[in-house]
């Protein structure tokens, strides 16, 4: 089941609210359900509120001549309603409504001043909306979900032009039909709007044009003001930072001419202090003492000498000593006396111990030569020593240790004579190695002094310099901190904030050229800039929107193409298969026979006029198409439609309708009286095809057909009670229940 049950109230002759439940049992495999009562009982009202309730506009579908026939307008014992309401519940628990509920309530409600509502599950919606939501789930208010008795020939009375209206419902382009006529117009308005925004901006223009020179006059002036603020500001800044910079260097430098001078200061103290150490006074000293040393010298050097001559007579005495000492013990020759010898020798002893002098040694070697010669010029006799001479030779010995031991010993007084002159010399080299030192270091202390002192002098005079420089910088400082509070809205902090890469004459420069052209831009009201402004506003909106609509305009033209591209491939699909329906179901009725649909040219019209010129249409958008019926019952050959007995109409038109039912089954249909001329054998066949359908449709019909009556699942019963208002009954399995529920 599609349609639940409809709540009636206040709605033509059903003044008190009534509900007509659809439901059924839980086993119910078709739905079909009949509505039945005499005449004047108000059966057609129930597919009347069924048809209003979706959004039936036109009063004279609803048989009534004003908006407020349709609400219960009284009796002689009941007095009319204010307002009459029908709603109608959908089962979408298999989503056929594109909508997030598995139970979906559609209400309409009038009042007798006109005022009017559509909602959807107790939300107020327009009404397109609501027509949308329909078409989309296959509902129309228009065709054949709501068929009457009237509409039956209707459908075969009607112009090929309105039969083709029945086709689209079944081909279910309404949705496309919709979006279509929706663009349309909105196309017709839009290009109203153009016209509307594109006449104003005309309008508009020439007094723009004035207001955005003068604007820009006046913002040129307020820019060259805001330039000329700016500049003096940096100028300002620039001469703040070049004053602060410059105290910032002066005390950095005083401060390091200061430490300068007092640096110089204490190594011309500490150079002073060194020349006083090492002044002529110790120099002499060391000189006396340089003397003292020469004298001890001079005796070391007399005691060597004395030593030296004791040595070389030693080694005579050594040398002749060991001479003799090698001769005892042996055969002697002797060349000449002894005595002689001995004399000789003495001789020379003598002279030895008489002579001092570095000429002794050459004197003792030409003596003992002389010596030599005599004895030679003697003979010689050997003989043999003595027991006298060995006593000799002792004593000789004895003689030669002794020598021995005094020559050691003066070697040694040598040697540490020798020592202490080497000592002494040293000890002159080193005294006059360091008064040379002194003498290279006082010469040295007093240039350094010279030049610490000239240092001093010229820093003393750079240091006058510098405190001359620091007065008149404080004077500057005092001077443009007057300046900046006559000229500069900000504190000195705002000013030290700005940067700027300009020197001073070049800001003068800017500032003088910018205060010139100051001058001479003539004084003009600055409400003109926010009359400018609004009305830049204004016209750049209308632009905008001229520009958006025009974009609009060629998407809505586009949406129609694609509409009429989707309708014209729906409606060609469409009539093949409901043509093809046709025929089964003409045969089928009339058990015989023939019938087609022919699609039929009718004439041009202007088709989309509102959207393009003429030349720009395609020929078949000017092509009205319109559906023809060609039928023949069995055995007979008609020509037109009109030469059909009132029941061949019928049974044609059952047939169509059928058709249409067949190739795009509505979720639901409801059929008022529609088979009232068909005879008993027509009513069943009418019948088998209706339940035959209900499988995929849920059928409601009002009728008096007691064939029709039999295959119903549901059976409401209708009577106008003594008050003049409809009353329903339920009817299941022959049990009457008055306003209750099918019982099985």
């Amino acid at each position: 089941m599609f349609v639940e049950k409809i709540e009636i109230s206040g709605f033509k002759s059903f003044a008190k609210k009534t509900i007509l439940d659809f439901s059924g049992g839980k086993n119910l495999k078709s739905g079909v359900t009949c509505v039945v009562g005499p005449n004047g009982s108000g059966k057609s009202n129930v597919s009347d509120a069924l048809r209003w309730v979706i959004g039936e506009k036109s009063v004279k579908n609803l048989r009534g001549n004003k908006r407020e026939d349709v609400i219960f307008a009284g009796s002689s014992t009941k007095s009319q309603l204010g307002c009459a309401q029908v709603s109608v519940f959908f089962d979408n628990s298999k989503k056929r409504f594109d909508i997030d509920y598995s139970q979906v309530v559609i209400t309409r409600k009038i009042y007798r001043d006109g005022e009017n509502h559509y909602l959807i599950n107790n939300s107020k919606v327009k009404l397109f909306d609501l027509m949308n939501l329909l078409s989309r789930a296959g509902i129309g208010h228009g065709n054949y979900t709501i068929v009457n008795q009237g509409m039956t020939d209707q459908i075969l009375l009607s112009s090929p032009v309105e039969r083709m209206g029945f086709l689209e419902d079944a081909a279910g382009v309404k949705e496309f039909q919709l979006k279509k006529n929706k663009s349309v117009r909105r196309i017709k308005k839009t290009r109203i709007n153009i016209e509307k925004a594109e006449s104003l901006m005309r309008e508009i223009e020439p007094e723009l044009r004035v207001l955005k020179s003068q604007s820009r006059k006046i913002e040129k002036a307020q820019k060259t003001r805001e330039e000329l603020a700016e500049k003096r500001a940096q100028y300002f800044a620039v001469r703040l930072n070049n004053i602060e910079s410059n105290q910032s260097k002066n005390g950095l430098e005083l401060k390091r001419i200061e430490e300068q001078i007092e640096g110089s200061q204490k190594k011309i103290k500490a150079i002073n202090q060194k020349l006083q150490e090492s002044d002529n006074s110790s120099i002499q000293e060391q000189n006396k003492l340089i003397a003292g040393i020469e004298k001890e010298k001079a005796q070391l050097e007399k005691e060597r000498y004395e030593l030296e001559r004791m040595g070389f007579k030693q080694e005579i005495e050594l040398k002749s000593l060991q001479e003799k000492i090698e001769q005892f013990g042996k055969e002697e020759i002797i060349l000449v006396d002894r005595g002689y010898i001995l004399t000789k020798l003495q001789k020379i002893k003598d002279e030895l111990d008489s002579q001092v002098g570095k000429s002794l040694t050459a004197k003792l070697i030409f003596k003992i030569n002389d010596l030599l010669q005599e004895i030679q010029a003697g003979k010689a006799v050997k003989s043999k020593a003595s027991e006298e001479t060995e006593k000799q030779k002792v004593l000789l010995n004895k003689d030669l240790d002794k020598i021995k031991q005094e020559a050691q010993q003066n070697s040694i007084e040598i040697a540490n004579c020798k020592q202490k002159i080497a000592e002494k010399n040293q000890a002159v080299q080193t005294i006059n190695a360091e008064n040379q030192k002194k003498q290279e270091s006082r010469v040295d202390f007093k240039d350094q002094l010279r030049r610490e002192q000239f240092e001093v002098e010229k820093a003393e005079r750079y240091l006058e310099h510098l405190r001359l420089d620091k007065t008149k910088l404080e004077q500057e400082l005092v001077e443009i901190k007057k300046d900046i509070q006559a000229n500069f809205n900000g504190n000195l902090d705002d000013l030290r904030k700005i940067s700027c890469n300009l020197n001073l004459e070049n800001l003068k420069m800017l500032i003088e050229k910018l205060s010139w052209q100051l001058e001479q831009i003539r004084e003009i009201d600055t409400g003109v800039i926010e009359e400018y402004r609004e009305l830049q506003e204004k016209y750049d909106f209308l632009e905008k929107e001229s520009k958006d609509l025009k974009l609009t305009l060629t998407d809505l033209n586009r949406v129609i193409v694609e509409m009429d591209k989707t309708i014209k491939n729906r409606l060609a699909q469409a009539f093949t298969a409901i043509n093809k329906e046709f025929m089964i179901y003409f045969k089928l009725i009339f058990s015989g026979g023939s019938a087609k649909l022919e699609k039929i040219k009718i004439e041009k019209r202007k088709f989309l006029d509102e959207l393009e010129d003429e030349g720009e249409k395609d020929p078949e958008d000017l092509t009205e198409f319109g559906i023809d019926i060609k039928v023949n019952p069995p055995g007979k050959r008609i020509n037109n439609l009109n030469m059909l007995s009132g029941g061949e109409r019928t049974l044609t038109s059952i047939a169509l309708l059928f058709a249409l039912i067949s190739y795009n089954p509505p979720p639901f249909a409801f059929l008022d009286e529609i088979e009232a001329n068909l005879d008993e054998a027509n009513a069943k066949r009418f019948s088998r095809i209706l339940k035959k359908l209900s499988h995929k449709t849920q059928f409601i019909l009002a009728t008096h057909s007691r064939e029709v009556m039999r295959m119903a699942d549901i059976l409401y019963g209708i009577t106008m009670d003594s008050g003049g208002y409809s009353k329903v009954f339920s009817v299941s399995l022959g049990q009457i229940k008055e306003d209750g529920d099918i019982k099985k």
